[in-house]
């Protein structure tokens, strides 16, 4: 101890030198530090830097009124160095650490206009969904599973193709897409939507009124009148409704089909139709198209189960379409993948089918089950 002491004491000068000196390093360290978290604290992410290009172009147009999109002229694209220049919004190297451009593309509709920011940076790009499953689909299929081009429509076909997608804290799958939409039907088995809504029916009766012709409460084969029509609303209203902003209306093909009929395009189906709708179920021509079974041509034939992605093997589910030679049945999809015929009052799932705007903007996901498609 005594030795210590007389190190120290021989040796102070050095010893507050020396502290001095990392003293002055810890404080540099610090100030380099702060400089730098200040430099990175005023970046922002990419979707931020497009909500500030949304909102200078708002600004933007409410400045000047003639350059407005109207339904003369129901598009227009903003460039960002419009908005720079005019001071709106700042260079956009000020934003983020990349090289990036950017337009603005603001549509006209009767509710108001629309806007959607593209940014185009050297580590960066936003995409639409749409652009996202042309590119994971380049080549369209001919036999295996995959996208097919039918009806003016990219169909998904096969056994399990990559068409699932995350939306709305439910899983899908993509039954078609085209430039406008992206149709959805609910996945077979959601328990995250049956625990957070557990006062809504999500399975059913097609129709139980009573029908004249079997003199009895077997329902009605009338979608625009039918009980799950009304129950289909109520899942909207009670899951989907503040989703409605990546949602479009869509138009249900409900006319009567005949079990002998051999059209896939829906010539049957579509001749009565119920305009810009937001939910439904599936038309029983789409499920056909889902087989790649060469013998799947009606729904009277059995290998319509087969190397379909929408069979689940587990639950009888509803399909939209009434059955022509009656007043009173339904088809459906039994558990064993058949497509099958009932009366309105039997029981079944309700798998509703929604649409995505054709310009939603992608996230992430490869469309598997374990990495499904995400929007934004």
């Amino acid at each position: 101890m005594e030795n210590f002491k007389k190190f120290i004491e021989k040796n102070r000068e050095k010893i507050q030198k020396g502290a001095f000196i990392l003293g002055g390093i810890i404080l540099c360290i610090i100030v380099i530090f702060v400089i730098v978290m200040l430099i990175v604290g005023r970046k922002i992410s990419y979707p931020k830097l497009e909500e500030k290009l949304i909102n200078a172009t708002e600004q933007y147009l409410m400045d000047n009124l003639d350059y407005r999109p109207s339904a003369s002229k129901p598009e227009i694209t903003v460039d960002a160095n419009t908005l720079i220049t005019a001071k709106y919004i700042k260079e956009l190297r000020k934003y983020v650490k990349d090289t990036c451009s950017a337009t603005i593309k603001v549509k006209y509709a009767t509710e108001g206009l629309e806007y959607q920011a593209f940014l185009d940076c050297d580590n960066f790009q936003t995409k639409t969904f749409n652009s996202i499953l042309k590119e994971d689909n380049k080549k369209t299929s001919q036999t295996g599973e995959g996208v097919y081009n039918l009806n003016d429509y990219s169909v998904f076909r096969g056994q399990d193709p990559h068409n699932y997608v995350s939306f709305a804290n439910m899983m899908w799958r993509i039954v078609k897409y085209n430039d406008k939409e992206i149709r959805l039907i609910l996945d077979n088995k959601n328990t995250e939507m049956y625990e957070a809504f557990p006062d809504i029916e999500y399975e059913g009766v097609w129709d139980d009124r009573y029908n004249s012709e079997t003199e009895s409460r077997n329902g009605v084969n009338n979608f625009s009148l039918s009980i799950v029509f009304d129950r289909l609303r109520q899942m909207y209203n009670g899951t989907l409704v503040d989703y409605q902003d990546y949602l479009t209306p869509y138009n249900l093909c409900v006319g009567k089909r005949d079990e002998a009929d051999g059209n896939k395009a829906g010539n049957q189906e579509c001749t009565e139709l119920i305009s810009n709708q937001y939910y439904g179920l599936l038309p029983v021509y789409d499920y056909l198209n889902a087989s790649l079974s060469n013998l799947c041509t009606t729904t009277s034939n059995p290998e319509c189960q087969n190397y379909n992605y929408l069979n689940n093997e587990e639950d009888s589910w509803w399909t939209m379409t009434p059955n022509s030679k009656d007043t009173y049945s339904v088809y459906y999809v039994n558990p064993m993948g058949q497509i099958d015929t009932g009366y309105g009052d039997d029981f079944g799932a309700y798998r509703i089918v929604i649409a995505l705007k054709g310009n939603v903007l992608y996230d992430s996901g490869k469309g598997t089950l374990e990495e499904p498609y995400v929007i934004r």
